[in-house]
This record gives structure tokens, C-alpha cells and sequence, in this order.
């Protein structure tokens, strides 16, 4: 049988590590080895320009922010992947076919403030229908449901995926921004963003 080897390196462009996997081909008999990549992380983003074919932003660094309701992304990275795989030799797997399988779906979304947004939505309440969500930077925007039957044909971990706000808020206010990502499964994961200030 022949092997095929393939190397990926994922850089982001961010402080964060450099991830490196080597795959090697191995057919679709070979035993299963699951292997699994489990996080999630938001970043917070500043929209520069927007057409109805693509949108463009630049990452907000620093501990706290001040921004335009308009103006703001977060880029949500759901890292969860399972991996088919013949040998667990570290940094180097035998994939069978297919390379990737996402088994868990996403089954909801909750976005959360520790501060009133509006009179309609006070603190603590679920902001969720309060964003637009879309798949990738030249892809449309979508409400929640309509977006997590989409992400769930994708394949879920396959793409960060982009969420900005539709309403603006009654006032300005640093909030405190708890993000939830629910799986199918029952799992869940979370993310905050801090010291974040936004403006009508």
C-alpha cells in the first residue's frame, strides 16, 4: 500500500501558538483513533468596510475597547474537531478516509452582558437575537436558527464564523460579554470579553 504524506501548518497571525499536524494516508481499513481539539475563543474586531460581497475588519487589541455598535465583530473560533487515525504518534497521525469527521452540532448560541443593553434586554438577558451571524468574511448574514442549520451541514469546527450587532444600546457601557456555544451533546464552552465599551 502507499502512503501519502501531507504537512499543514496553521499560523494565525496572532499570539497564539503555532499548531503543526502531519497526516499520512493510510486507506479507509485501518483501526479508528479518535483525536480530539476542544476550545473555544472571540475576538474582538472593528469592521472597516462592508459590501453586500464581502466585509473587511482588523482586530482590537489591548484590555479594554471603545467602539460603535455598528462597527463591532467578534470572530468566534469553535476549535472542536474528532479525527479517524490509525496510530496516536504524537505530532505525527495516520489518517483514514475521511481525514476529518465532525461528529458534535451546534444546538444554540447564548451571548450575555453584565450590564442593562436596553430596556428590552436588562442584564443577564440572552442578546442572541440581538447579532447577525455569517459563516466567512465573503459569505451572507444569517438570524441564529437559519445559521445553525447552516453551520450544522458544514461541519461544525470546519470555519470561524463572524457575529456583529443589529441593535444599538440605550446607553454607553463597558460590558462584560459571556459567550456559550451549546452542542447537540449536551457540552458546552465559553468565552469573555472584557472591558468592552459600546457606543450607539
Amino acid at each position: 500500500m502507499r502512503l501519502s504524506k501531507i504537512s499543514i501548518v496553521l499560523f494565525t497571525g496572532l499570539n497564539l501558538p503555532i499548531l503543526f499536524f502531519f497526516f499520512l494516508g493510510c486507506g479507509p481499513d485501518c483501526s479508528p483513533f479518535l483525536f480530539e481539539t476542544r476550545n473555544l475563543l472571540v475576538l474582538k474586531a472593528q469592521k472597516l468596510t462592508e459590501t453586500s460581497l464581502e466585509i473587511k475588519y482588523e482586530y482590537l487589541h489591548g484590555e479594554s475597547s471603545e467602539i460603535r455598535y455598528d462597527s463591532l465583530i467578534f470572530d468566534v473560533y469553535v476549535q472542536q474537531k474528532e479525527l479517524f487515525a490509525g496510530s496516536g504518534v504524537p505530532g505525527l497521525l495516520f489518517a483514514c478516509t475521511p481525514d476529518l469527521n465532525f461528529q458534535d452540532q451546534l444546538s444554540n448560541i447564548n451571548i450575555y452582558s453584565d450590564q442593562d443593553y436596553n430596556e428590552d434586554y436588562p442584564k443577564g438577558s440572552n442578546l442572541n437575537s440581538l447579532f447577525q451571524y455569517r459563516l466567512n468574511t465573503d459569505l451572507p448574514s444569517y438570524d441564529l436558527s437559519e445559521f445553525i442549520d447552516l453551520i450544522n451541514q458544514q461541519g461544525l469546527g470546519r470555519d470561524h464564523f463572524l457575529i456583529y450587532l443589529t441593535t444599538p444600546p440605550a446607553q454607553k457601557l463597558s460590558h462584560q460579554i459571556d459567550f456559550e456555544i451549546e452542542l447537540t451533546n449536551g457540552e458546552k464552552f465559553h468565552a469573555v470579553i472584557e472591558n468592552l465599551t459600546i457606543e450607539k
